[in-house]
């Protein structure tokens, strides 16, 4: 078997922020971004990309796909589906985004606007103020998303219903509970915990599906700590759909043919 790993595609707050637009400021669910048209396109790319991976790597062809809970991984994983043939996505509370400071800082606290760590990470702001802001008032959630910031994370997921409908795997019981996703404003996941959920995850679903090659979306981040933590080996930067490809010898000693790959996207003009 083999574990195909990839980031999400295009996110719809990056590229309004590029047009000098707050997406962050009006959106219902700020911490949650859909993907752009080109993101989804994208994820058609990155479906089609990772089968002609595994025909030439000799690798059985890919038979499920699982999906972050955050709808740009489901956006994503619902276009490279549809390019592999596979009539299912499932939903892995797991694969999530890491819940750190930084991640809640993007959305959470006054000013936010997708900049991770927080708007005085922005290159644009005038006072240099640290990404990480130490003072209560400044780290604070904003009023407006205060309620939100202070539920346990687990409590800010999609229901994988609300999107994929018909095409959302029910079947499939998550190997990390939503419950698990405790981290709230005051008590965030650490990068060591992240690392560990991500690696523990992968471990799980390979072991509940020894003989399949499956397809999984995460985050930059997380994709990068969970190849590392399979791999022993550091990650390359994560584009959008970069591609990790994972596979164990007969010992449980993990080798990667690919690592953070976009030649899928090479047809765009992007790789």
């Amino acid at each position: 078997m083999a574990i195909f790993l990839s980031r999400h595609g295009q996110r719809h707050d990056y590229e309004q922020k590029k047009q000098g637009t707050n997406w962050t400021a009006t959106a219902e669910r700020p911490w949650d971004p859909p993907l752009t048209m080109h993101g989804e396109q994208q994820g058609a790319l990155l479906g089609a990309g990772a089968a002609a991976h595994a025909k030439r790597l000799g690798l059985p062809p890919i038979s499920r796909v699982i999906s972050s809970p955050f709808l740009r991984c489901m956006q994503t994983m619902s276009s490279a589906a549809e390019a592999l043939g596979v009539a299912k996505v499932a939903v892995e509370p797991g694969l999530a985004e890491g819940l750190g400071e930084d991640w809640y800082c993007s959305w959470a606290v006054p000013g936010a606007d997708s900049t991770w760590g927080g708007p005085s990470a922005s290159p644009a702001s005038a006072d240099g103020a640290p990404a990480r802001p130490d003072g209560p008032p400044a780290s604070a959630p904003s009023a407006e998303h205060h309620d939100q910031a202070m539920r346990p994370s687990g409590s800010l997921l999609l229901d994988g219903t609300a999107y994929l409908g018909q095409r959302f795997d029910a079947a499939h019981a998550p190997v990390w509970p939503v419950e698990k996703l405790d981290g709230h404003w005051g008590a965030f996941e650490t990068e060591e915990a992240l690392a560990a959920r991500l690696t523990a995850v992968l471990e799980a679903l390979h072991a509940r599906y020894p003989t399949e090659s499956i397809l999984l979306c995460s985050h930059g981040g997380p994709s990068a700590l969970g190849f590392a933590g399979l791999t022993g080996r550091p990650s390359p930067m994560a584009g959008y759909t970069a591609l990790y490809v994972m596979v164990p010898d007969a010992g449980g000693k993990w080798t990667a043919p690919l690592a953070a790959d976009t030649s899928h996207l090479e047809s765009r003009g992007e790789a």
